[in-house]
């Protein structure tokens, strides 16, 4: 249903609860606390209130024991959960926040004119600079067979995609894949006729986005001015139109790797 509903598979979920195991098996304090046979450990959020949720679940007449209780209780504690990859691999975080989208922003200006290639092209150094292709475009060549290889963009229209959906942004990619997950899962989860399947929704009301508002201000996600839900209704409209599935959302959301990358380090 996880799955299903905010798109966390098991491989993303069995590297959270060993990064959470590991965690407490290095306090000497939690040590002993540690049982692996009855209980799983996840990384619990800071802003966790048993209190606040409780109180949300009163406001809307959710019950405690009901499957809605359960699942957005799950997603309050442990959202959003660390990728123990993106915290502990500084090299690739270096690479998809600050190498990737310079190069393609570089894969743009060397394919987006009416020639392939330039007559001539300057490289500035510091207060220096020298002209280079004079006769013969070498270094486009080179700089073209590199980005088409390590960047895996199709043409200029994917990179300009990429560049806008992951790289510009006030509240930035890792809290947009976040509240997009929440979204749309909270949704189709107050929206479900049954426990074993997930129906297409047909409309996204006003009580649900209200709902779903709150929800993210108690994440701490929402600026509680957006309480009354209209944006969020906005979102989840535009979301329904573009995609089918929970997976086909979060794809373009996601950080994007060289697909070509021969070497450990990106």
């Amino acid at each position: 249903m996880l799955y299903k509903l905010y798109g966390l598979n098991k491989y993303w979920l069995h590297n959270a609860i060993h990064f959470a195991k590991d965690k407490l098996l290095y306090d000497p304090k939690e040590e002993g606390k540690v049982d692996s046979d009855n209980y799983i450990y996840l990384p619990l959020s800071p802003k966790y209130s048993c209190d606040w949720f409780n109180d949300f679940c009163q406001k809307y007449k959710i019950a405690t024991d009901s499957t809605t209780a359960k699942v957005l209780h799950f997603v309050y504690k442990f959202f959003p959960i660390d990728d123990p990859f993106m915290t502990e691999n500084n090299n690739y975080w270096e690479y998809v926040t600050l190498v990737r989208p310079e190069m393609l922003q570089l894969y743009k200006i060397l394919h987006g004119g009416r020639t392939r290639f330039r007559r001539n092209i300057t490289i500035t150094y510091g207060q220096k600079s020298i002209t280079v292709d004079k006769e013969l475009p070498w270094l486009q060549m080179e700089l073209e067979r590199y980005l088409d290889k390590y960047l895996g963009v199709e043409d200029v229209a994917e990179a300009e995609d990429e560049l806008k959906t992951l790289y510009k942004g006030k509240a930035g990619p890792r809290q947009n894949i976040e509240t997009a997950r929440v979204i749309w899962g909270t949704f189709h989860l107050l929206n479900m006729t049954n426990e074993s399947e997930i129906p297409q929704i047909t409309s996204v009301s006003k009580p649900h986005s209200k709902l779903v508002a709150e929800f993210l201000i108690l994440l701490g996600w929402l600026p509680k001015y957006e309480s009354d839900g209209e944006h969020v209704r906005a979102l989840m409209n535009y979301y329904k139109k573009k995609y089918k599935t929970i997976d086909e959302l979060i794809k373009p959301m996601s950080y994007k790797l060289s697909p070509n990358s021969d070497m450990t380090y990106y």
